[in-house]
């Protein structure tokens, strides 16, 4: 595959489709999301670049449009 989809406990993600998401904020720039293992355990990390240094940015705003 070509695409950036994940498979994480048992749901396929687009990884593309949460950096869209969250790059839908005027405040963020830069996004990746990848996924991380160690021991045993996956996780999703997202991480984003703000457009202007001081700038306020509530992750529970991210997490209900993510659906998380």
């Amino acid at each position: 595959r070509q695409d950036s989809q994940i498979k994480l406990s048992g749901y396929r993600i687009e990884l593309k489709e949460i950096d869209n998401t969250i790059l839908r904020y005027p405040s963020i720039i830069k996004c990746l999301t990848q996924l991380y293992t160690r021991n045993n355990s996956s996780f999703l990390v997202c991480i984003f670049k703000l457009k202007i240094i001081g700038t306020s940015l509530v992750s529970s705003k991210i997490s209900d449009n993510l659906g998380i």
